[in-house]
């Protein structure tokens, strides 16, 4: 982008390793930290139900994470009598988030929301796909979390978004502003099983060979020794 807006020149650029600043720490988001039993009683305190599938979120509710692009997805499910649950991780932002949840609520589907959470590794647990639709971000960190996790991922096109997938590997892609192919995305993974779990395997393994935060962190290294001509 800084290249293209002729901010620097491309020689003064690069991108380091696989182009996210500190990586993931594999171990916080290993599925095998929590117990079945923790995971259930999570989901019934906060209200989930055992025989519904989930599509979760997590980050800032508000216009620009897609907010509008779910709910035309989730509308369209629901006309399809899909059964659904929606798990909203993350606070309020600004008056679009608050407004886009009143429009979620009303689509006549469960929608748990929690708020602000500091430690979000065992809500992926609590999900069957995980769907970023933002239109806009750096390095999507959580994208990276939910595949660590062993979720496979639905999210949109838009820059940031797309580079922390492998579409048709660890996830899907769908366009930004069109909902009803989020739709089409979401009901591939909630209805097909075997492709969920090869999606999330492949997920699993290619964030913590790519982007564990050790490899990334020695990566820097590098580059910072390079840039210094340190030995």
């Amino acid at each position: 982008m800084t290249v293209s807006l002729s901010l620097t020149s491309r020689d003064k650029v690069s991108v380091v390793s696989a182009g996210t600043p500190n990586g993931i720490d594999v171990a916080e988001f290993d599925e095998n930290r929590f117990d079945a039993l923790s995971v259930a009683e999570l989901a019934r305190d906060i209200g989930i139900s055992p025989d519904i599938p989930v599509v979760g979120f997590v980050g800032r509710l508000t216009h620009d994470k897609g907010l509008g692009d779910l709910e035309i997805a989730l509308r369209s499910l629901h006309d399809a009598a899909l059964p659904v649950q929606l798990l909203l991780v993350g606070g309020i932002d600004d008056a679009s988030g608050a407004e886009a949840l009143e429009r979620l609520r009303a689509i006549g589907m469960p929608v748990i929301s929690t708020g602000h959470v500091e430690k979000t590794a065992v809500y992926y647990q609590l999900m069957d796909v995980f769907c970023l639709p933002s239109f806009r971000e750096g390095f999507s960190t959580v994208v990276l979390e939910a595949s660590c996790s062993g979720i496979p991922v639905v999210v949109s096109n838009a820059t940031g978004v797309v580079d922390a997938v492998r579409d048709g590997m660890t996830g899907l892609v769908y366009g930004v502003g069109n909902g009803r192919q989020l739709a089409e995305k979401l009901s591939i993974l909630i209805n097909d099983a075997e492709i969920a779990r090869s999606m999330a395997d492949e997920g699993r393994a290619w964030v913590r060979g790519t982007f564990a935060r050790d490899i990334i962190q020695a990566a820097f290294l590098r580059e910072y020794e390079a840039l210094l001509g340190v030995q």
